[in-house]
C-alpha cells in the first residue's frame, strides 16, 4: 500500500515537471517568435522594402528612356535614395505635353491710318524635366509604400512650343488708306504669335504639370512595372 501511494506521488509529481518544462518551452518560444518580428517589422523591413520599391522605380524608369543610380538607404530621409544618372550635358526629359489653338492680332498705326492682321493657329507645347548633372535630382523612395515619393532638385520647364504644321489660317488682314499690310508685317506678326503662344502655355501651368506628372511615374513605378499606366509623349522632331 505504501509502495502504491509512493510510486503514485513519484508520478504525479513526475507529470507536474513535465508539464513546468513544457509550459516554459512555450514561453521562450513565443517570445522568440515576439523578437523576432519586432526585428523583421522594425529593423528589417524598413530597410528592405523601400529597396525593392527603389528597384522597381529603376526598372521602369529604364523603359522609358531615363537612367537611375541607388545610392543606398539614407538615413536622413528614411528612405532609399536615387539620382537621375545622365550625361555629362545637361538635357531635357519631355513629360507631358499641352495642344492648344491660339488667335493673335497684330495691329500698326501710321499717320492715323491702322493696319491689322489676326492670325489663328494650333500649337503643341511640350513640358518636361530638366537634367543637370551638376545639381542631380534626388529621387527619396520612403520606407513606407503608403508615403509618396519625394523629389528634390526637380525643375520642370518650357521645352517646346511649336505651330502645327498647317494649322495657321489668316482670320482678318486689313490694310490702311496710306498704311499697306506686307510680307514683313506677316513675318513679324508669327513671330510675335509664337512668343505669345509659348507665354499661354505656361500660364496654363506646363512646367507644374511636367513636375507631377514625374512624381505620379514615380509613385506608380515602385508599386508596380508602371507598364502602359503612363505613356510620356515623344519629343517634335526638329527639321
Amino acid at each position: 500500500m505504501i509502495k502504491e501511494e509512493v510510486s503514485s506521488s513519484f508520478a504525479s509529481k513526475q507529470t507536474s515537471s513535465t508539464r513546468h518544462f513544457w509550459g516554459k518551452a512555450l514561453i521562450i518560444v513565443l517570445s522568440l517568435v515576439v523578437i523576432l518580428w519586432a526585428v523583421y517589422y522594425f529593423i528589417i523591413a524598413p530597410l528592405t522594402a523601400p529597396l525593392l520599391m527603389a528597384n522597381r522605380v529603376i526598372d521602369a524608369s529604364q523603359e522609358i528612356g531615363l537612367s537611375l543610380v541607388s545610392k543606398g538607404f539614407s538615413s536622413a530621409h528614411s528612405g532609399v535614395a536615387l539620382i537621375v544618372n545622365e550625361e555629362k550635358n545637361s538635357s531635357d526629359f519631355v513629360t507631358t505635353e499641352h495642344s492648344f489653338h491660339y488667335q493673335f492680332t497684330y495691329e500698326d498705326q501710321w499717320l492715323f491710318s491702322k493696319k491689322t492682321l489676326v492670325l489663328k493657329a494650333g500649337f503643341r507645347a511640350l513640358g518636361g524635366i530638366h537634367i543637370d548633372p551638376k545639381n542631380p535630382i534626388q529621387i527619396i523612395i520612403p520606407s513606407d509604400p503608403q508615403k509618396s515619393v519625394s523629389v528634390q532638385e526637380l525643375k520642370g520647364k518650357l521645352i517646346s512650343c511649336e505651330m502645327v504644321e498647317g494649322s495657321l489660317e489668316v482670320v482678318k488682314d486689313k490694310s490702311g488708306w496710306w498704311n499697306y499690310l506686307s510680307q514683313e508685317d506677316s513675318a513679324k506678326a508669327i513671330n510675335a504669335m509664337l512668343g505669345e503662344a509659348k507665354k499661354y502655355a505656361l500660364e496654363k501651368g506646363i512646367e507644374k504639370k511636367a513636375e507631377m506628372n514625374f512624381i505620379d511615374f514615380l509613385n506608380q513605378s515602385k508599386s508596380s512595372k508602371a507598364k502602359g499606366q503612363i505613356i510620356f509623349p515623344k519629343e517634335i522632331q526638329q527639321p
